[in-house]
């Protein structure tokens, strides 16, 4: 059985990237910061931009909108990242369990995220890691490569793209809700079970995947 993995969220803690990409921007408009925790919340459960930029008039919405996301992909923010908490563990059980890994980003910047899994000493569990092309159809054709055929593959996404992509490609989906997504608006992207972080998955095959093949996923062949 395949796993394709996300990298922000369910294996690299992305909230400091989000924070220092954010007060970055802020800084720059001269605009008071939500404090962290609000911040976070917010941009988890989906706010519009005016939620947590304090005092914002339309050109202030329209640089945070240009500026954000290429700060999210710059070195000095990716850096702010670590591994999430007791991600080794479960990666580790995973790959005992004779599941096999793979790594997948949205995101530009690959090889700020490959130092980040190389410093965390991450790497090792990963048969492949992938960054899938910006173009939908170029991304689709990727994530099915990724399944090298094999007939059991689940998804575990952070954001709700990566959910819609996996389901596209008829594959199960499941969201990992510990990144810049809530389990809410994974579920309703599409993911059909949604777990804390990757222990809850792990838990999940460790019982015999039942509600996962309730949920779709083909049953283990006898």
């Amino acid at each position: 059985m395949k796993i394709i993995l996300e990298f922000d969220g369910p294996v690299i803690d992305v909230e400091p990237v989000y924070w220092a990409a954010y007060s970055r921007v802020v800084a720059e408009l001269g605009l008071a910061r939500k404090d962290r925790a609000t911040f976070w919340r917010l941009l988890r459960r989906g706010a519009g931009i005016g939620e947590y930029l304090l005092g914002a008039k339309p050109r202030h919405l329209q640089r945070f909108r240009e500026a954000f996301p290429e700060l999210l992909e710059s070195d000095e923010c990716l850096s702010a990242g670590a591994a999430a908490e007791g991600v080794a563990d479960e990666l580790r059980a995973l790959a005992a369990g004779q599941y096999a890994l793979s790594l997948v980003t949205l995101g530009r910047n690959g090889p700020a995220r490959q130092k980040l899994l190389d410093e965390a000493d991450l790497s090792v569990y990963f048969t492949r890691m992938s960054r899938l092309a910006a173009a939908p159809n170029q991304r689709l054709d990727q994530l099915k490569e990724l399944t090298e055929g094999e007939a059991r593959v689940v998804v575990a996404a952070g954001s709700e793209s990566l959910v819609k992509l996996a389901e596209e490609a008829n594959l199960a989906a499941v969201g990992i809700a510990n990144g810049p997504c809530t389990a809410r608006r994974l579920t309703q992207a599409g993911a059909r079970m949604t777990f804390t972080d990757l222990e809850g998955l792990g838990e999940e095959f460790a019982t015999g995947a039942r509600n996962l093949v309730a949920a779709g996923l083909p049953p283990r062949r006898t």
